[in-house]
């Protein structure tokens, strides 16, 4: 496991249609798919993966972590990894790292992201209150270019799973 601290991801949907989500390295990964669900406006009610391709069928990657893999009664294996029990710092332990995250197998949602450098936690600082987002989901956002930045605090993420 890796140190506590937090990791940035710049995660897209198309270009200039992002969102840059600071969240702790300690998290599970399907914390990590909350939060960037939620971040674009999503509801969380389909199921997920984070695939290592970024180009082509992604569900053929060698590295693949998804939510089947902690259903028992989907009627077939899995060869992913658990998004409930792998923690974020294990699989994007370095800078740069990039996955594809699949939302809704049925309408195909990609994202792309990308971490960023792990630091410790909050290291944004605080985000003025008349610019923070008012759904419950959302922690602290600023506006940023064509996207919106997102600190993820446990408090928050705990409140996000709800």
């Amino acid at each position: 496991m890796v140190d506590a601290g937090t990791h940035v991801f710049h995660v897209s949907l198309k270009p200039k249609l992002y969102r840059d989500i600071e969240i702790p390295s300690d998290n599970m990964l399907a914390d990590l798919a909350r939060s960037i669900i939620r971040s674009f406006g999503f509801d969380f009610d389909h199921p997920y993966g984070f695939y290592s391709l970024l180009k082509g069928n992604i569900l053929r990657s060698q590295v693949k972590y998804e939510l089947f893999a902690d259903i028992n009664d989907i009627g077939e294996p899995s060869d992913a990894g658990s998004v409930e029990r792998t923690r974020i710092g294990d699989v994007f332990r370095r800078t740069g790292r990039k996955m594809t995250f699949l939302f809704d197998y049925g309408d195909n949602w990609e994202f792309f992201g990308r971490a960023g450098r792990a630091e410790r936690e909050g290291a944004w600082g605080d985000v003025s209150p008349g610019r923070r987002e008012s759904r419950e989901s959302a922690g602290a956002v600023s506006q940023s270019g064509g996207g919106r930045r997102m600190r993820i605090t446990r408090a928050v993420a705990e409140r996000v799973q709800r």
